[in-house]
């Protein structure tokens, strides 16, 4: 799916608005984004990447509170850049030679010598803008919740027909692999993978995968990713019945999920959602499974913005147009999917089609998580 420049240019001018609030209050002539997660909503979702194993990109955008926009990239970038990513949306390009680092750093302290400015990246002299990026990330536009809606269900569909096909003796890596190569035949980038076999998924909260065959259960758990956006998503798949113990654990994961999913209303305090969510746990006899990993919180260009805890403050309430995964686990299971949050009520967007799904009565509502996908 692509979206249209006419599209990009109106979240850009949106993006730009709220930007410019900020430099205003904050004394700022120009900000310098080099971060992919906000290159990709400053810029409505263009890429920055070439390195996967990074967060910086190898461009990067100046906003400047007089109106100019600017793209910083060397010689070697900028043609890609602004064919297939910057095109038509009103960027002057500045480029450098890729082999002076002299010549970099000069034409930089140019384009910013005359005024205040922050950064993302540490850019020299300039002051941290990150601590304000999550708010300014998380309200999503009309057109960021399109491409949501997308994403997740591509991965809800990707993880799910991997799960289908899934069989006894395949490897983690292997499954893993799938799962990679599904997602990115639909345009779509992994940014957390893991796999958890058999006793591995009882050890380990972020099982990254092995060569570990699968023999009894296996857990798939993926973070993906297109415009800058992050979704997140788990599905178990067992072989044969599962004993009466891991049931009921993930009976109760499901409804510690649910207790969150139908907690996050607009105007909530997100530490509220969350000691709603403690308590469901409490309430089926797993007090401090939450102490051994973190339950979730609001996603969207980053995995999680933050993880919700204890201390998180008050002031940090949900609001229509945000994006969340909860993630509550217990010892061998786990629940997880994103959701949006919306005037009427939670959305869950990443949910796989024929999965078998669990009713969950909580708080007047009925909320459907998954359950294992039980093969013979």
């Amino acid at each position: 799916m692509n979206f249209d420049r006419v599209s990009q240019l109106d979240e850009t001018a949106e993006k730009r608005a709220r930007l410019l609030k900020l430099m205003k209050e904050r004394g700022w002539g120009a900000v310098v984004f080099t971060r992919r997660a906000n290159f990709a909503w400053v810029s409505g979702g263009s890429d920055n990447h070439v390195r996967h194993g990074s967060d910086m990109g190898v461009a990067s955008l100046i906003i400047f509170l007089d109106g100019r926009k600017v793209v910083f990239t060397s010689n070697i970038e900028a043609p890609r850049i602004m064919d297939e990513e910057l095109g038509g949306l009103g960027f002057e390009l500045v480029q450098y030679q890729w082999f002076s680092p002299r010549e970099r750093a000069e034409a930089l302290a140019s384009l910013l010598r005359t005024t205040k400015s922050a950064s993302d990246d540490g850019t020299p002299g300039t002051e941290d803008i990150e601590p304000w990026m999550p708010g300014l990330r998380m309200r999503l536009s009309r057109h960021e919740l399109a491409k949501y809606r997308w994403l997740g269900k591509a991965t809800g569909s990707g993880i799910g027909d991997v799960c289908r096909k899934i069989t006894r003796g395949m490897s983690e890596e292997e499954i893993a692999g799938m799962l990679f190569s599904a997602l990115q035949a639909k345009s779509v980038k992994a940014t957390v993978m893991l796999v958890a076999a058999d006793d591995r998924l009882t050890k380990y909260r972020h099982p990254i995968p092995t060569p570990e065959k699968v023999k009894h259960a296996v857990m798939l758990v993926v973070c993906s990713k297109r415009w800058g956006l992050v979704c997140s998503a788990t599905r178990i798949v067992g072989f044969g019945k599962s004993s009466p113990d891991l049931r009921r654990k993930h009976e109760a994961c499901v409804f510690v999920d649910a207790a969150f999913i139908a907690a996050s209303r607009p105007g909530t305090p997100m530490v509220e959602v969350f000691e709603k969510g403690r308590t469901a746990s409490a309430e089926r006899g797993f007090p401090n499974e939450w102490r051994h990993h973190h339950q979730g919180g609001p996603t969207g260009y980053a995995e999680r913005e933050f993880t919700v805890n204890p201390e998180t403050p008050k002031e940090q309430k949900v609001e229509a147009g945000m994006a969340f995964a909860w993630n509550p686990s217990i010892a061998g299971t786990k629940s997880e999917d994103t959701i949006l949050v919306t005037t009427k009520g939670s959305e869950i967007i990443t949910t796989s089609p024929g999965w078998p799904m669990m009713k969950v009565a909580i708080a007047g509502k009925t909320v459907l998580r998954p359950d294992w996908l039980v093969k013979a």
